[in-house]
């Protein structure tokens, strides 16, 4: 009876929040495009049955702990390869997709398209299947694959977006912008209540069920991916062939070697190859070193790197506190170029800022690829604050342990300006974070608002919550197991902000608010205070409010030793 209540205080909460959110902001409009909302207001009727306000029970037979594998729209892959063709200097890819033992109960696969991408056929071992494509969206009619494990080909072309470069000076391409993303995206809904209303939508916001959401950190969920991207005419870079058992994620670069010089190798672009003994020193080597301890004894684990790289300036997408953020696929660890020590240009941050920022960067990427591959995550509901706020609240208190208290403090200032400004840019989307959109206002804000929850978990708890996910268990009641249910309900509920204040003679006080009605509602006052980065030899301890919301104005939580909260 427990559980069965606790799956129903912790959504249910979340879910009444936002439908009172929706009810109290309906007369503000937004700035969506009509035509954007129409393909997403006929994307949400087509493909998603509205969710029953009164789903939650307290009786333990109606509710499960553990999610439903076939629920609507879910689909299960074993294995699969991909192989691309790219010819320098031609705007069009050419591609393979295998995906093996596929499963989707209810008849259809789903997959969000990058820009540019033609299909021209799909088969279902040998025979051709119907494939629908709307607006962006791909559904596989796979009847076939409801009763049976069945194998699924996709041939398609495509001209890659802005995130990836294909030229005969060189080739930048991301799995992402190549590859069709498996699954649901929940993404596309509209959030904002009044056009939600507008256009005769449910304020009931329903989300895709967990399986039937996309992977966390990858194209498709954790599976034996293989992938082999061919260079006609030149031999195979690093990393164009490969193989993992996590979510399907690569990214592959190259540049010719210089008619001059048949012998030169000197890439245009930093790269370590940390299994190069002289490299090690390298002071970006001995940053990771450091930081991959520290994930291992904070999450009991951590992710394989074996090679840094550099990612093309402008390639990267915005990470904590607006800068440039890294990824980990492949064991490559993908350093934004404007964050490398020796980096220069309009774009690249001062070199004090930009040493935290590069550790930072980097330890929420390792956190980010080891959780999301060890709990095959998906993007389901409540997932938002483990995806986009556990690994970088991992990284802060990483880079806390030994940063000067300064800096840390100044991080911390930027990224509070960004997730001000991204919720007042939002403002009237804003509802709870078990619901919003994983590419919105909630990748600012989770990260600051998980700080003191993450502080509080053992590694032991860490890897105990990822294995339940990756069992199944509903991410409400994994959470809940870790953190307790009324913490869970607090992460998952609306948006929380404080302001500590620290007084001469070592009390706390300030503000601490809700969100609102499109604004800061405050609820109470700070009550106690812990520390996330100390210097001895500074004499300096910047504190933080205990409790899960971000610090706005952390330009006052810096105190010198002689007291102490």
């Amino acid at each position: 009876m427990r559980n069965t209540i606790l799956g129903c205080t912790v959504v249910l909460g979340a879910m009444l929040l936002w439908w009172w959110h929706s009810h109290a902001t309906a007369a503000t409009a937004g700035a969506e495009q009509p035509l954007a909302q129409a393909d997403a207001v006929a994307w949400e009727r087509r493909w998603l049955t509205p969710l029953d306000p009164n789903v939650c029970t307290t009786d333990p037979q109606a509710t499960t702990k553990h999610m439903l594998a076939d629920a609507e729209g879910a689909f299960h892959v074993a294995s699969g390869r991909v192989r691309l063709r790219v010819q320098p200097g031609s705007p069009r890819v050419q591609g393979e997709w295998v995906l093996e033992q596929v499963q989707a109960p209810w008849g259809w696969l789903h997959a969000t398209l990058p820009p540019g991408l033609v299909l021209h056929r799909v088969t279902v071992g040998s025979a051709s299947v119907a494939a629908d494509v709307e607006h962006g969206h791909l559904a596989i009619a796979l009847d076939v694959c409801a009763q049976q494990l069945c194998t699924v080909t996709l041939h398609f072309e495509v001209s890659p977006g802005a995130g990836s470069r294909i030229g005969t000076d060189g080739i930048w391409l991301r799995a992402a912008d190549v590859l069709p993303r498996l699954g649901l995206d929940g993404d596309r809904l509209l959030r904002q209540p009044a056009t939600r209303k507008a256009h005769g939508l449910s304020d009931f916001l329903t989300l895709p069920d967990y399986w039937a959401s996309p992977a966390v950190a990858g194209v498709a969920p954790a599976a034996a991916w293989q992938w082999d991207v061919q260079i006609e005419g030149e031999p195979s870079p690093h990393g164009a062939s490969g193989t993992t058992d996590g979510a399907l994620d690569f990214a592959v670069a190259w540049m010719p070697v210089p008619q001059t010089d048949a012998s030169a190798t000197k890439p245009a672009l930093p790269v370590l190859e940390l299994a190069v003994p002289q490299h090690r020193s390298h002071s970006v080597a001995a940053e990771l070193d450091a930081l991959q301890a520290c994930m291992a004894r904070r999450m009991g684990g951590t992710a394989r790197v074996e090679r840094v790289a550099a990612w093309p300036v402008g390639s990267s997408d915005a990470g904590l506190a607006g800068y440039p953020q890294s990824q980990l696929s492949a064991a490559t660890l993908w350093l934004p170029h404007e964050l490398w020590p020796d980096a220069h240009g309009p774009d690249v941050p001062p070199d004090a800022q930009r040493h935290t920022a590069r550790r930072t960067s980097m330890a929420q990427a390792i956190a980010l690829r080891y959780m999301a591959d060890t709990a095959r995550l998906r993007q389901g509901r409540g997932v938002q604050w483990l995806a986009e706020g556990v690994p970088a609240a991992l990284a802060l208190a990483c880079v806390a342990e030994t940063e000067d208290p300064l800096a840390v403090q100044a991080l911390l200032q930027r990224a509070a300006q960004q997730a001000d400004a991204a919720l007042q840019a939002q403002h009237d989307e804003v509802g709870a974070v078990a619901y919003a959109a994983f590419n919105g206002w909630v990748r600012q804000y989770a990260p600051l608002a998980a700080l003191d929850s993450v502080r509080r978990l053992s590694a032991d708890q860490i890897n105990t919550l990822l294995h339940e996910l990756r069992d199944g268990v509903r991410v409400q009641y994994a959470l809940a197991n870790a953190l307790g249910v009324s913490r869970t309900t607090l992460a998952l509920s609306m948006p929380l902000a404080t302001d500590l204040r620290l007084q001469p003679d070592g009390s706390v006080t300030g503000d601490r608010w809700r969100w609102q009605q499109g604004q800061w509602s405050r609820v109470g006052t700070p009550r106690a205070a812990w520390p996330l980065a100390a210097s001895a030899r500074h004499g300096q301890t910047l504190y933080l409010d205990a409790w899960p919301g971000y610090e706005r104005q952390p330009t006052d939580n810096l105190q010198t030793n002689r007291t102490q909260p």
